[in-house]
């Protein structure tokens, strides 16, 4: 009988020795909550913000409860494999033994809930940047996509930058300067970063680079200022011999109406590596729309200029008939040439459409469709395309315009309209499977037609899930919408959204609203989702 009960006992010990230390050792040592990836990839910044400390704490604290309590469980095993029959030191070993378990159950149990509080409000946890589709650290922010922020550059993950880059961020509205400067007095000229809420840190050094070091320029113009900042590091990034990986850093940043940028965390950070070589390639243009010499096009076609590489957002958006970088000019109205419009980048700045300002017609969700100027449709010269090389990269290359291989040069194409206006609406040819999604790879959606890059954006496209995450998007060939990712958590769902304000070319929404009903006008009561609208009502964008 005392042989079974030591058997029975050494038992247990083994089982909790085998699965219990070694899990909590994992535990602490792979950092659950992600707050060390970064670290543990080679770079040590020597700052933390409150949560990170707070993590830390938590998980050194309760990885010290754990092993205490697997202890504990240890100790009442011995006391019972040498009580010798004692029936009073058996019991006793059985309460230290039991709780021990309890303990050890409470432990994990907080483990658990405190990981999953603290992951609610973490942001940019970093992976081990190997690749621009996330990857590496278990990644539960938000701040990209869900937020104000609409894109930057480089990248998340981006390897092999430029050392000579600069950094853009993009938001969705206007943001208020004095979290982003120091001064607001310099309009937008070679302002100084506000130190307190923008920080670039450098791999293995611990002095952030801000305010005099980190240049901030940004377009003070009512109708597209605020929204777009560049950030010019004074000295060159990286080194000649090394890749040097980089953390962008962004506070609580504030949206002009008081809005919080980053709902989910108050702060938003990213990491790129830049490589040994600096970049003195120019940009090309490699396509436009619609392309030269055609003549059927519809009036309500997109111009659409699509770059070989991001390039500068500040040289390359505004309105014309200010804005004269890139510009459209009708030759069948000598008076009046200059096309006004808007000028738009977006495709993680590689992609600057025009939207005129002639409204003419309503699509079927009831969004506004502007037309460019009908021209007679004889000539593939009624309308002239031009990007000056003004434009350039960002590393500041200018345009290879006439494409000989060298900097500087302008683009110029030509077409024509026809009188027709095209609203037949594209319908998605293809999505990914569920089953074939992976944690890492980007999700994508092939469209029937080609798709305006511009509508393609975080207002458009959303990526819900239990555990928020970063995610940003790409236009492929025209026509497919890629949602890059971070890393995805395995234990929750997410579900990829597409709105109807994704557009093609020709402005047509990608899905139908719901028409008026014909009796009491209520978007609800008709849900024939293909049937025309009889009364000439619509429903704006579901």
């Amino acid at each position: 009988m005392l042989t079974n009960k030591k058997i029975t006992v050494l038992f247990i010990i083994f089982l909790a020795v085998i699965f219990l230390l070694p899990e909590l050792a994992f535990a602490q040592a792979t950092d659950a909550f992600g707050i060390n990836d970064f670290a543990n990839s080679g770079v040590n910044l020597g700052t933390r913000d409150l949560k990170e400390t707070i993590a830390s704490v938590v998980n050194i604290f309760l990885g010290f409860l754990g092993i205490l309590a697997t202890l504990i469980i240890l100790y009442g095993g011995f006391i019972w494999m040498t009580s010798r029959g004692n029936a009073e030191k058996v019991d006793k070993a059985k309460r230290i033994i039991i709780n021990g378990v309890i303990g050890l159950a409470i432990v994990l149990s907080s483990y658990a809930i405190a990981r999953f509080i603290l992951s609610k409000g973490f942001d940019g946890i970093f992976g081990n940047g190997n690749n621009n589709n996330g990857g590496g650290g278990f990644v539960v922010g938000a701040g990209l996509g869900a937020g104000a922020l609409d894109s930057h550059y480089p990248i998340r993950y981006a390897v092999d930058v430029p050392r000579n880059t600069n950094i853009y961020l993009t938001f969705k509205e206007p943001m208020d300067v004095s979290r982003i400067v120091v001064d607001t007095s310099c309009n937008g000229v070679d302002c100084a970063a506000n130190p307190n809420f923008i920080k670039l840190w450098e791999q293995g050094n611990n002095t952030a680079i801000t305010e005099n070091e980190l240049i901030v320029s940004y377009s003070i113009d009512p109708a597209i200022g605020f929204r777009t900042f560049q950030f010019n590091p004074v000295n060159d990034l990286g080194s000649n011999t090394a890749d040097v990986k980089y953390r962008m850093e962004l506070g609580d940043l504030l949206t002009q109406n008081n809005s919080v940028a980053f709902p989910y965390s108050n702060s938003y950070y990213w990491i790129f590596t830049t490589g040994t070589e600096f970049d003195f390639t120019p940009p090309t243009v490699l396509s436009v729309v619609p392309v030269d010499a055609s003549i059927d096009n519809p009036r309500n076609s997109v111009v659409q200029i699509n770059f070989s590489e991001p390039i500068n957002p500040a040289l390359a958006t505004g309105v014309t008939p200010g804005f004269t970088n890139i510009r459209v000019t009708n030759n069948d109205t000598p008076l009046t040439p200059l096309v006004s419009g808007e000028y738009k980048i977006a495709n993680q700045y590689r992609t600057v459409e025009l939207i005129t300002t002639d409204l003419c017609g309503v699509n079927s969700c009831g969004g506004d469709v502007y037309c460019l100027p009908a021209s007679d449709g004889t000539s593939p010269a009624d309308f002239d395309g031009f990007v000056s090389d003004f434009i350039a990269d960002m590393a500041d290359n200018v345009l290879d315009g006439d494409n000989d291989g060298s900097a500087g040069g302008n683009y110029t194409w030509v077409f024509a309209t026809n009188d027709e206006i095209d609203l037949t609406a594209p319908t998605i040819a293809h999505m990914d499977s569920p089953n074939d999604i992976n944690l890492v790879d980007p999700i994508e959606v092939t469209f029937s037609k080609a798709i305006m890059a511009s509508s393609v954006n975080s207002n458009n496209v959303d990526l819900t899930g239990i555990v928020p995450v970063n995610y940003w998007t790409r236009l492929l060939n025209g026509n497919i919408v890629s949602i890059r990712h971070d890393r995805l958590d395995p234990s929750s769902y997410y579900v990829p959204i597409l709105t109807s304000g994704i557009k093609d070319l020709r402005q047509n929404c990608w899905f139908p609203a719901i028409c008026d009903d014909s009796i009491d006008f209520s978007c609800v009561s008709n849900q024939d989702f293909t049937a025309d609208c009889l009364t000439g009502e619509h429903c704006e964008g579901l």
